[in-house]
């Protein structure tokens, strides 16, 4: 653990020696964790996180920072994050719209916006972010996949069952074997697009009584919706 802290310290040092951030910045860094960490499903995410003054005058601070340097690669990639876990995603699509349309952005940036979008029902400007990845960076691999999630996802907030289905069976192809989490949430938001039969291809074993199971058998029987 103290291996683990010290390396969290020296990351966040280099930070504010080649950024030029507020100290703040790399303190709201710290209390929230890796910028990389994504939630999922995204219905999970909570509206508002539990946080005091002190924390949303750092971000503030960091804010203000990108108001003097729009285009601060290294500014976007603490703020970004920081605003979707205190559920502040208008005002990350606010940010981003406000720049010009080509600005260079770090990729945790552009998932977070992907993100951020689908949350705010905006499925298209999801998919607009989830492209701009592939088209102006060089995206890892965990880049690309939470891109391909968020895409199914506002496939699945517009209803295009067919689209999220087939979405949903090439990520299966490229990334298996899935997360429980992921298979889980592909279950629950097939029965919501009423694609019952395809449900059953992320359903687990037969065994296993998972809330989308259950809500299967019910269905069947007649006595839900």
């Amino acid at each position: 653990q103290p291996a683990r802290s010290s390396l969290g310290l020296r990351r966040a040092s280099a930070v504010v020696a080649l950024v030029g951030l507020p100290v703040a910045a790399v303190m709201v860094y710290l209390a929230l964790g890796s910028p990389r960490l994504g939630d999922f499903p995204l219905a999970s995410r909570t509206r508002a996180a539990d946080v005091n003054q002190p924390l949303e005058n750092m971000v503030a601070q960091v804010e203000a920072h990108l108001e003097k340097n729009p285009t601060d690669a290294r500014g976007w990639t603490v703020l970004a994050p920081v605003l979707a876990r205190l559920g502040r995603y208008d005002a990350l699509l606010a940010r981003g719209a406000s720049l010009p349309e080509r600005t260079p952005l770090p990729g945790i940036c552009l998932i977070e916006s992907a993100r951020a979008a689908v949350l705010q029902n905006e499925p298209q400007l999801a998919r607009t972010y989830a492209a701009r990845l592939l088209w102006q960076s060089n995206p890892t691999s965990a880049d690309v996949q939470a891109a391909r999630l968020a895409v199914i996802e506002s496939y699945v907030a517009e209803k295009r069952g067919e689209d999220a289905y087939r979405s949903m069976l090439r990520f299966q192809q490229d990334y298996q074997p899935l997360e429980r989490t992921v298979t889980r949430r592909f279950a629950e938001a097939l029965l919501d697009l009423g694609l019952d039969r395809e449900a059953l291809n992320w359903l687990g074993s037969p065994d296993e009584m998972t809330p989308a199971r259950l809500r299967l058998q019910l269905r069947s029987a007649g006595l839900t919706p």
